[in-house]
């Protein structure tokens, strides 16, 4: 995988593009048997790990790039908030709407599902954790900058650490919306980053090391193995960490550029990935998925509606962003 500078990675697209429809499926209604299946337990359910990978691996890139052009870092924060916030309080304005047409009134309980719950919806966690990333990421890359191999000790250590206290002293409910339990996919991520340019030197190490990753799926899910530290959300829990990054390398090094318009709209989804994210919270959290549709319709209902306006979502925000952010062009005296 050589990439010119500045030239964009359409296999991380293609990633997230996968992943969010992952997302989509994974908030359907299946039963517990379907989500034993292969398929589920070691790629569907990797959706969110996969994510958290193409976070530390882009941020890693795209910041040495902005050292490199020093832009302000006060616009370029700005921007990060507003590209995390914003879409997200239109999301729930939207969804708060909806649920009071369809209704006619809120939920009671509206407070309590946005301090608990992160939001209203399947997955409403990952604004708060995209939100702590936001302070969180600049200390792990300040230190990375320093000395990458002393900083990935440490966060592992400091991720042992937090099961280990996590497991004790905090309840399942701030536990999901804590972003430190993603910090090895995070930290993975931004080595992937360092390192990419010796990807196939080092991939049949991480090949090997998801061996790791595959007995620990295997003994949690068919073998009910209850482990004492990583035992909340195990599928998707630290140990997982080589099997996604394992993931993440077959597409970086063997997935060639889609051409035509199929290669188009893969990019496209991903690129929207956030938004379809968003919108899905409303398809699922009103919700306005038909009830009594179910099997393979569902599954596609589901995909059309939440990538179709997710990517429509998409083009009428970044038109608010243009015009908020764009600064107008100085016309010349003549």
């Amino acid at each position: 995988m050589e990439k010119q500078p500045g030239q964009r990675i359409v296999q991380l697209d293609y990633i997230k593009a996968i992943s969010i429809l992952m997302v989509v499926l994974t908030h359907g209604a299946f039963t517990e048997a379907v989500r034993e299946r292969p398929i589920f337990v070691f790629l569907i359910n990797m959706a969110m790990p996969l994510f958290m990978l193409v976070y530390g691996y882009v941020r890693t890139v795209t910041d040495r790039k902005k050292r490199e052009s020093r832009r302000s870092k006060a616009v370029a924060w700005s921007k990060k908030i507003y590209n995390i916030l914003i879409p997200a309080c239109i999301a729930f304005v939207i969804e708060l709407s909806l649920m009071y047409l369809f209704n006619g009134h809120l939920p009671a309980d509206l407070l309590r599902l946005l301090w608990e719950e992160g939001g209203i919806g399947p997955g409403s966690y990952y604004v708060p954790i995209l939100l702590q990333l936001l302070f969180l990421y600049p200390i792990l890359q300040a230190c990375f900058h320093k000395n990458s191999i002393l900083t990935t000790a440490a966060t592992v250590a400091f991720f042992l650490a937090f099961e280990i206290l996590a497991g004790r002293f905090i309840d399942d409910k701030l536990y999901r919306l804590l972003c430190f339990r993603y910090l090895p996919f995070i930290v993975a991520g931004m080595n992937m980053a360092k390192y990419r340019g010796s990807l196939k030197k080092w991939k049949n190490s991480i090949f090997t090391l998801s061996v790791v990753s595959f007995v620990w799926l295997y003994l949690v899910v068919y073998r009910d193995y209850q482990p004492r530290i990583f035992s909340r959300w195990t599928t998707t829990a630290g140990p997982v960490v080589f099997w996604a990054m394992s993931i993440m390398i077959v597409f970086l090094l063997y997935v060639k550029p889609l051409k035509g318009i199929f290669g188009r709209l893969v990019s496209e989804i991903g690129q929207s990935s956030y938004y379809i994210f968003l919108t899905q919270l409303v398809w699922f959290g009103v919700p306005l998925r038909p009830q009594s549709l179910t099997g393979l319709p569902a599954i596609v209902l589901n995909w059309i509606c939440t990538v179709y306006f997710g990517i429509v979502f998409k083009r009428i925000e970044r038109c608010i962003y243009k015009k908020i952010f764009t600064r107008p062009k100085k016309q010349t005296k003549n």
